[in-house]
């Protein structure tokens, strides 16, 4: 009994640890010695995964999905240095992608302890960003050059919040259906949402919706024929091709405008799509790679700005149509496995969260580590719902 508690404490330092290194808050990012403590945990982070993958007896299986990514992370690898990229950005993605793809596969009948531990390690983040809110109405810290920004706190820029808010606020509503609304839970939902709207950032109050009518409207979970991973992957690209491709936002007038109180442009959003699409016809099938600030500030004509603002037509600017690919082929992997048993309710939550990150990526781009996680947490949550109804099931090929 003893050495099955150490082994558990263990494990939750490995985790914490973990999340420690690769879910970092932008204030501290900015802190040079901090800076370098992650570093250092990251390097010694991949020397433990290293050597515990080595050490399992029974060997590491590595399934399709994750054999999928690191194809991905190959291709873009690969076009950086063919196009004299910035090399060591790629390979630092892609190895922190490898990194999660380890901790997912190694530990995966582990899972609702490692959601736990983040479910804990996030909330505790959103306290004290919660906190600096209150103390810092205006802002902790300027960032930009020519056009700053004061509303940083200590997650960092407004929009950038919803990296962290959306996945804790997942959390709250899965625990809360398993284990049920404690006033902790409920304490934390409102520090949540309240932190949400005192941001004021318009596609995390969207998304926020979202994920609050996923968690809490009935229709939605009873409905679970057309509410499921499948239909929000269709929404997800019939989104993208609407809006940074047809230019249809128009029809969302109702919603930008009146509601939001944004300009019909998504605050020049359409002008960095249109500089995109200019680049990606030069490179269609195989992308620029990751290039250097001065050429993405070049490409973008701004000091600040360094994506396209389009999740998809980033990867189309990084990797091309093939990287288009392989990223449709990872979604299309992790709809058929949750489509599977899409009367669940944590997989109703967890397909909620695919849907809320889905519609903040048309009009952002994120690379924070916790952004990958997400997609391997979405295909070894299933994992729960098995434990816990005691289902058995035989692996199938999962590739569309």
């Amino acid at each position: 009994m003893k050495l099955k508690v150490k082994k558990m404490q263990n494990k939750t330092v490995l985790y914490l640890l973990f999340f420690i290194a690769f879910i970092r808050p932008e204030y501290l990012v900015r802190i040079p010695t901090v800076n370098t403590f992650y570093g250092l945990l990251r390097y010694f982070l991949i020397g433990v995964m290293i050597l515990l993958a080595i050490s399992r007896s029974k060997g590491l299986n590595i399934s399709k999905f994750t054999g999928v990514w690191i194809l991905f992370e190959l291709w873009i690898v690969t076009i950086t240095i063919l196009q004299f990229g910035n090399v060591t950005t790629a390979v630092n993605q892609a190895v922190t992608i490898t990194m999660m793809a380890l901790l997912f596969e190694m530990f995966t009948e582990d899972m609702e302890h490692i959601l736990r531990v983040l479910y804990y390690f996030l909330g505790i983040l959103i306290l004290i960003n919660f906190v600096t809110l209150f103390a810092f109405p205006e802002g902790m810290y300027v960032t930009g050059v020519t056009n700053t920004a004061s509303q940083n706190w200590f997650l960092g820029f407004k929009n950038k919040h919803i990296i962290y808010f959306l996945p804790f606020l997942g959390l709250i509503f899965i625990f809360g259906k398993r284990d049920g609304y404690t006033w902790k839970k409920i304490l934390m939902l409102a520090v949540t949402v309240g932190s949400a709207l005192y941001c004021d950032s318009s596609t995390l109050i969207v998304c926020l919706a979202v994920m609050l009518l996923v968690g809490f409207l009935p229709f939605v979970r009873e409905h679970y024929k057309i509410f499921n991973m499948y239909s929000y992957f269709i929404v997800a690209v019939a989104m993208f091709v609407l809006i940074p491709v047809l230019r249809l936002q128009y029809l969302f007038s109702y919603l930008i405008v009146d509601v939001l109180q944004k300009n019909i442009d998504l605050t020049y959003r359409t002008e960095l799509w249109d500089r995109a699409f200019r680049a990606i016809q030069q490179h269609f099938f195989w992308g620029w790679g990751e290039q250097p600030v001065d050429v993405k500030h070049l490409l973008y004509n701004s000091q600040s700005i360094l994506s396209a603002h389009n999740q998809i037509l980033e990867y189309f600017y990084v990797g091309g149509l093939v990287l288009v690919v392989l990223y449709v082929i990872i979604n299309l992997m992790l709809a058929k496995k949750l489509n599977r048993i899409k009367q669940n309710e944590v997989i109703q939550i967890a397909s909620g969260i695919y849907l809320a990150f889905q519609i903040a990526l048309i009009v952002e781009v994120y690379t924070d580590a916790i952004i990958y996680m997400l997609y391997f947490i979405l295909w070894h949550i299933d994992v729960i719902v098995y434990q816990e109804n005691s289902y058995q099931y035989e692996e199938e090929e999962l590739l569309p």
